[in-house]
């Protein structure tokens, strides 16, 4: 067995009693329970483009928790989360060559 990234995730993340669903339900019921009124949210999807390049300069920077992931592995790991990021991005190029990234928000609104 190869060497392996280590991270502290699972300290970033919500306590179970506090965690929700990321979909429509899971924020109408996350904007219920905070006592607000006629909570709605809809799905939007939308691909966003981007050069692997553009893409991968993020977390090499440090950027959000995945780059302070990368950033605090040794060269020898970095290269590898590198090597995966290659191969997985390569499933994401589009035809005219920049990624095209599927991606969803969850924009909702309640009232007072």
């Amino acid at each position: 067995m190869g060497a392996r990234a280590s991270d502290n995730a699972h300290q970033l993340t919500l306590a179970p009693e506090d965690d929700f669903c990321r979909d429509e339900q899971g924020l109408i019921g996350l904007l219920d329970a905070a006592g607000l009124q006629s909570a709605a949210c809809e799905t939007l999807r939308w691909d966003h483009r981007a050069s692997a390049a553009e893409w991968w300069g993020g977390p090499d920077a440090g950027a959000a928790t995945i780059g302070q992931i990368v950033v605090s592995q040794t060269p020898e790991i970095r290269a590898g989360i590198k090597r995966h990021f290659d191969l997985l991005s390569g499933e994401f190029t589009g035809p005219d060559g920049p990624l095209v990234l599927p991606h969803a928000a969850l924009p909702a609104s309640a009232c007072a």
